[in-house]
């Protein structure tokens, strides 16, 4: 596309004009949420400041696929994960595609550029026997019934963190005995509420409304015992809840992996799980399958007396 010639200044400017553009368009009509719009935000500008100083005039709109090769192998050089290089390159790839659908360029340069394999890690669990062990510890203040009620509710219906910090009393139809649940683009779903878990919401609703009798409204279930909690305080909250587990990541999404896992051991239809989980596609949900799997073949391995056996010569 032909480019009228203008100084650096200029392009710099119209690159923050174009940014800014495409992260309103994100925000109002892909309904992406703060964190996603803050990671394709530095991940545009990174690339913007890169062409600055390292490629010719003309800015985002200019760029070509070698101008965008040369950006991810510099990062390649600086140690970047290859999870992270992929992350870069589709944000371009989302803003080049913008570009593309309003005629300001002919081709999505990103669309060509070849994104480096992720090494295929299975999700890490906490066993069964140690969610229950500590979920069975007795609550003795506040902040032992919240920890309570945050593990039981992230391993019980496989929420993610940002998830369960937006259920509020409204989400919650005891009568259905049901609970809405907002997940990524404001997506919403629904949920079955065991008997058990019912139970265990009303006492903590009791227990959070005399902490903080100043509540009002459309309460957040989840409260602090300062107030509203973040997530970085329900991440601390549930790595000091599982400091006890003897396998897998202390983390609230290690939970979620939890969750999936027990559901397709045990039988569960995978499509159900995928429609518990909030996934898009069924490939995601698929990786919990693998998980299973494996299960299986270190219990044959260490259970059956041929697992292990070599094959005789007369196998052969």
């Amino acid at each position: 596309m032909p480019q009228s010639a203008s100084t650096p200044n200029d392009y710099s400017e119209r690159d923050s004009t174009l940014m800014s553009e495409f992260l309103l368009h994100l925000e109002a009509e892909q309904r992406c949420s703060p964190h996603t719009l803050e990671a394709y935000g530095r991940d545009i500008r990174n690339f913007a400041e890169f062409l600055e100083t390292d490629s010719a005039d003309g800015g985002l709109i200019a760029a070509n696929l070698q101008d965008i090769r040369g950006w991810v192998g510099m990062m390649a050089d600086e140690g970047r994960t290859p999870r992270t290089l992929r992350r870069k390159v589709q944000s371009l790839r989302a803003f080049y595609h913008w570009l593309l659908r309003r005629q300001m360029i002919k081709h999505n340069p990103a669309a060509d550029v070849i994104l480096p394999k992720l090494p295929k890690h299975l999700p890490e669990t906490i066993g069964a026997d140690d969610l229950e062990r500590i979920l069975d510890q007795p609550s003795n203040d506040y902040t032992d019934r919240l920890e309570h009620i945050v593990i039981t509710m992230l391993y019980s219906l496989g929420l993610r963190q940002a998830e369960l910090l937006a259920i509020s009393d409204h989400d919650i139809d005891f009568a259905s005995q049901q609970i809405r649940v907002t997940g990524k683009r404001n997506k919403t779903r629904v949920l079955p509420l065991p008997g058990s878990l019912i139970e265990e919401i009303r006492i903590w609703q009791q227990v959070r409304d005399t902490e903080h009798p100043e509540l009002n409204g459309d309460k957040a279930l989840i409260v602090g015992k300062r107030g509203p909690l973040s997530r970085r305080g329900m991440y601390e909250l549930v790595r000091r809840a599982l400091q006890s587990a003897r396998t897998g990541r202390k983390s609230p999404h290690t939970l979620r992996h939890s969750f999936a896992t027990e559901m397709v051991s045990n039988g569960a239809d995978l499509d159900a799980v995928r429609e518990m989980l909030g996934h898009a596609s069924l490939a995601t949900t698929q990786i919990y399958t693998h998980l299973s799997m494996r299960d299986i073949r270190k219990n044959y391995v260490s259970a059956h007396p041929r697992s292990t056996l070599k094959k005789n010569s007369d196998d052969k």
